[in-house]
């Protein structure tokens, strides 16, 4: 059959398929095929290569080792392969709630400002007798020749003579002075931080106003002047008496000077003959 624009394959090779518009070489039977020509390369890569050829070999254990650029760099957080892996971080602990805590009060101190006894009658009493005997004990000591003198002329005299007139007169004045000392003698006392003569601080008494506060001065005044003259011009010991009949043991002269006595609350080293006239 006539092809137009191609051969037809060598014999042999049937079944081979046709080519259209181009030649295909054929080897020729019996002859080896060339060798396929290298590429030529430049004159620094032959130097390269022969220089590679020529290196002596170097050992595997003192190539260097490149790390991989997706391997971590140690750090001082990662420990290096080296050294043993530190044990892992313990837990921080639950913080415990609290125990509830009272708030601080300040302990109370003994104050003589401030007395919440009970109001008394017969500690008061005890306490006149031991403050009237210490002043003229005290009268006695400083006018001791004077005092005498008087008291034994007064005893030798005849009765309505000029010697017992004298006499008298001599003893009224220690008399006043007497008044006057024990007058002095209170207001001190009572008017200062321990708002008690020295008989009141023996049996745990203290003077205080009505509402149970330390007292002013001018009511401590008022009650050891004005007051105490008129319960002791009162007959038979009236003055006195008439704080047995009202709850807060009040006296004349208490009742004057808006004042009241009072058990002693605070401590105190002598208050155990308290309870004996309370």
């Amino acid at each position: 059959m006539t092809t137009f624009g191609k051969r037809d394959s060598a014999p042999g090779a049937a079944g081979a398929k046709p080519t259209f518009g181009k030649k295909t070489a054929q080897p020729v039977p019996g002859r080896a095929a060339p060798p396929p020509q290298a590429e030529r390369l430049s004159p620094q890569a032959m130097a390269f290569l022969e220089a590679e050829r020529n290196r002596p070999p170097v050992a595997a254990a003192q190539q260097p080792v490149r790390q991989s650029a997706a391997a971590p760099m140690p750090s001082h957080r990662q420990p290096a392969p080296s050294q043993p892996a530190s044990k892992p971080a313990a837990m921080p602990a639950e913080p415990q709630a609290a125990a509830p805590t009272r708030p601080y009060v300040e302990p109370r101190r003994p104050s003589h400002h401030a007395y919440a006894g009970k109001p008394v009658w017969g500690r008061r009493v005890a306490a006149r007798l031991v403050d009237e005997i210490g002043v003229w004990v005290l009268i006695y000591v400083l006018f001791n020749d004077g005092f005498t003198a008087a008291l034994s002329a007064y005893a030798g005299a005849d009765p309505g003579s000029p010697q017992e007139v004298a006499a008298s007169v001599d003893i009224l004045g220690f008399a006043l002075i007497f008044m006057v000392a024990q007058c002095a003698y209170n207001i001190a006392m009572e008017s200062s931080s321990l708002q008690a003569t020295l008989g009141k601080l023996m049996v745990g008494a203290v003077v205080t106003s009505r509402d149970g506060k330390k007292p002013t001065l001018g009511s401590v005044v008022l009650r050891n002047t004005i007051g105490r003259f008129a319960a002791n011009a009162i007959p038979f010991c009236a003055g006195y008496i008439v704080g047995l009949f009202n709850p807060e043991r009040r006296c004349v002269h208490d009742m004057i000077g808006g004042t009241v006595v009072r058990q002693r609350t605070a401590p105190q080293p002598s208050g155990g003959y308290g309870e004996v006239f309370a």
